[in-house]
Order: C-alpha cells, then structure tokens, then sequence
C-alpha cells in the first residue's frame, strides 16, 4: 500500500517498509501505528542517519580487509583521528 506520507514531497510512502525499518531500529511495532507523522519524521531521519554510519564503517572495513599493513596502519590513524 502506498499513500502520501512522512517527507513523500508528493510521492508515495510504502508504510509497509517504513514500519519495518522502525521495527528493525528498535520501535515497538504495536506503538508504530500510533506515532505523528513529525514522530516518524524524525525517527526515519535517525534511523537513516545510522545506516550511513554503518554503510562507512562497512565500506572503511572492505577497504581496510586488502590494504597492505602500512596502508592499514593509515586508515586506523585516520579513524582515531576521527577522519
């Protein structure tokens, strides 16, 4: 089902995917249906946020699993140096 909803700019919103993206974050799927659309908003703004994260620390893992060890010792430094 798709319908205008949460930051659609008049596209469709598969509501469907959305709870399930909460749900796969940590909400409740009981109280889903309850939040406002500015409470869904913002809590896909977060969950949005945390997979970029998680897609970069993904991406500097790959590139870190073929670097030579010097190459690695750098992209380590680059981490704690938080670059």
């Amino acid at each position: 089902m798709q319908n205008a909803g949460p930051a659609s700019r008049g596209k469709g919103a598969d509501w469907a995917a959305i709870a399930q993206r909460l749900i796969g974050a940590g909400h409740c799927a009981a109280l889903i249906g309850d939040y406002t659309l500015p409470q869904i908003e913002a809590f896909m703004a977060a969950v949005d946020t945390e997979e970029r994260q998680r897609d970069r620390v993904s991406l500097i893992l790959a590139r870190a699993a073929t670097a030579e060890a010097k190459q690695f010792q750098k992209i380590v430094k680059g981490l704690s140096d938080g670059q």
